[in-house]
């Protein structure tokens, strides 16, 4: 039997998982929202990014130490008169060319510019891994937050429907009441009106409850999402990070904070920078080397060789007597010898070259770039030491402000608890008073009021205390007590 192909559209579905990473019907839980958004997050992956370009600049830094070398070649036609470089003479006519060298240099001294340079990549690169550090904490309590703030609209959505079914009922039983000819009209309207107002708020409830899960998803750059929904209360929070001094936690916020972190590494960078500039007035030593050989069309040899003896007739000499002497002549000599270019090979071995030296300068007028990077390498100095000074004190004012923003959320919290079984208990109360005919509907629905009023303000203290307990968490580098 055969098989049925997928289809465009299964592939479009799987293409589709493949690309967001979301199941259909998932449940999220805190870890699996945190990994997601640390794996996706483009300011995370930005932040990443960067610590990778200063792991290159580190790279760079301490292959200052190794020495330059660089090969060179040149071969081509020269024209007009010039002094042939290997054969030391002056030539007017075109030449065929090829020069091959290799070139180093070591540098020996610097004032240091090399090593200070490496501290300064070193600590640039620290910086920057404590700046991604931040980012992927920051990601984190923001999704902390996100996730809180549906957990905290899921509870009020739930509190809001057990309200509307509770006072559903409530009418249910007074309409048979008002049929009976027991109650009055008027009180089964009130309670209408009271259902309609608490549907409304049913319905503001679910379009909170879904803008919250819009923004986590949208944070994760996810279509929709659903997400699991742990038992969220202060008692498993890390209340007791309370029982501790602002001063302490401070300390310990100091020593573990990737901001103040990165701050203290760009100060060290800043120093590294300024001893560097300093180093630019030493003078520089280094140690050259050079290795050359070339061709020239003009270098020849000799490839055979004639030689022509030519007699001479003797010398006649007369003498003053009449007689005369003859003198013989040496034979007259003639040269003559073939020549050709010598061959490339035998060139580059006859023209081989090196020369090995010490290079010393020292910088006078450079048109004041030295002063400039010196002045300009003390401005950021004093710009980072501003920087972490500034780090310090935001994070102080953070954290103190964040242990008395929990502290005040506590006692808030404490308070909207008693108000709400104080309001409980006038609620169950009036419910009797209302079925036994005590009272009528409107007194029922003040007392109703005033208890779905407490149970908002006691949701809303305790989540408040919750998220003001996570940024404690968060600024003293403890992990978030989310329960998956």
């Amino acid at each position: 039997m055969l098989k049925k192909s997928p289809g465009w559209a299964g592939i479009l579905f799987f293409f589709f998982l493949k690309v967001s990473g979301q199941i259909p019907g998932q449940v999220w839980t805190f870890q699996q929202c945190l990994d997601h958004a640390l794996k996706n997050n483009l300011g995370v992956r930005l932040a990443e990014i960067t610590t990778e370009q200063r792991q290159v600049d580190l790279l760079q830094a301490r292959s200052a130490y190794l020495p330059d070398l660089n090969a060179s070649a040149f071969g081509g036609l020269t024209f007009g008169q010039r002094l042939d470089p290997f054969n030391l003479r002056f030539v007017n006519q075109r030449t065929e060319l090829l020069n091959v060298g290799l070139n180093g240099n070591l540098l020996l001294f610097s004032g240091m510019q090399n090593l200070h340079r490496l501290k300064q990549a070193r600590y640039a690169l620290e910086s920057a891994a404590a700046q991604a550090e931040k980012a992927r904490q920051d990601l984190t309590l923001n999704v902390a937050s996100l996730y809180l703030q549906i957990i905290f609209t899921e509870e009020r959505l739930k509190r809001a429907r057990l309200q509307m079914e509770a006072t559903e009922s409530a009418a249910e039983r007074l309409r048979k009441l008002v049929e009976s000819g027991v109650r009055p009209q008027g009180d089964l309207l009130n309670l209408e009106a009271q259902l309609a107002a608490e549907k409304v708020q049913w319905v503001q409830a679910e379009n909170a409850t879904r803008l919250a899960r819009l923004n986590l998803a949208q944070l994760l750059m996810l279509d929709n999402i659903e997400v699991a929904r742990p038992e969220v209360r202060p008692e498993n929070s890390g209340m007791d990070i309370l029982d501790r001094q602002p001063d302490v936690l401070y300390a310990a916020a100091l020593s573990l904070s990737p901001g103040v972190q990165a701050a203290e590494w760009n100060l060290k960078a800043a120093q590294s920078q300024m001893k560097t500039a300093r180093g630019s007035f030493s003078p520089t030593l280094s140690l050259s080397a050079s290795l050359g050989t070339g061709y020239s069309s003009l270098t020849q040899r000799i490839t055979d060789t004639s030689i022509t003896v030519i007699p001479q007739a003797p010398a006649r000499y007369y003498t003053y007597g009449g007689d005369s002497l003859d003198i013989p002549k040496s034979p007259l000599v003639l040269w003559d010898f073939k020549r050709a270019v010598t061959p490339l090979g035998t060139q580059m071995r006859q023209n081989f070259n090196n020369q090995v030296g010490v290079v010393l300068s020292i910088p006078i007028l450079n048109n004041l770039t030295n002063h400039a990077n010196l002045k300009r390498a003390r401005l950021a100095l004093t710009s980072s030491a501003l920087q972490l000074e500034q780090q310090k004190q935001q994070l102080r004012n953070t954290l103190y402000t964040a242990y008395n923003d929990a502290l005040s959320a506590r006692q808030s919290w404490e308070a909207a608890k008693t108000a709400l079984r104080a309001a409980r208990e006038a609620l169950d109360y009036a419910e009797v008073r209302t079925e036994s005919g005590v009272q009528n509907s409107v007194e029922y629905i003040q007392a109703k009021n005033r208890f779905m009023q407490a149970e908002t303000d006691e949701v809303v203290a305790r989540f408040e205390l919750i998220f003001r307990l996570y940024i404690l968490h968060y600024l003293t580098g403890k992990p978030l007590p989310i329960q998956p």
